[in-house]
């Protein structure tokens, strides 16, 4: 499998104490990874079962986790986004599970994922302002906000 890397820009290859292989890939070839690490007869990462969120600060790293019936292999798949603008390709159209996951994000952390279809809030208010997961969201500022319209 590692000579079919050699065609997207892995930026880094590390494997978890688990023993899980993760694989950090720029985001200009991220959607094509995803699609290929499915469609390939070498992997076939047919179940995709979370994508994860963490600010780091820098930048919000997005966590894919595919596993692979057919190898009994689970596959980490990051992709940091800019902090500033937080943007990424949807992959709902290659695994419908992500659809939630994509909004919680969405919701939690300010990243736009283009082409999903139903972007909205999933867990704040729509009166909501700002992302409650950052790092530098404002809590107070949230709650005064929501208090006064409350009123």
């Amino acid at each position: 499998m590692e000579t079919e890397y050699s065609q997207f820009n892995i930026l880094n290859k590390q494997t978890t104490k688990c023993g899980i292989e993760k694989i950090t890939v720029d985001k200009c070839c991220f959607k094509k990874f995803i699609s290929h690490l499915k469609n390939s007869a070498e992997f076939e990462a047919n179940i995709l079962y979370s994508v994860m969120a963490c600010d780091t600060s820098d930048c919000i790293e997005l966590n894919y986790n595919l596993f692979s019936e057919k190898l009994n292999r689970y596959l980490i798949i990051t992709v940091l986004t800019d902090r500033n603008n937080p943007v990424c390709d949807t992959v709902t159209d290659l695994y419908k599970s992500a659809a939630f996951d994509e909004r919680e994000i969405f919701d939690m952390f300010g990243v736009f994922f283009e082409g999903h279809k139903n972007l909205t809030r999933l867990l704040m208010p729509n009166s909501s302002v700002g992302n409650p997961l950052l790092k530098d969201y404002n809590f107070q500022k949230e709650r005064s906000v929501h208090y006064e319209t409350d009123l």
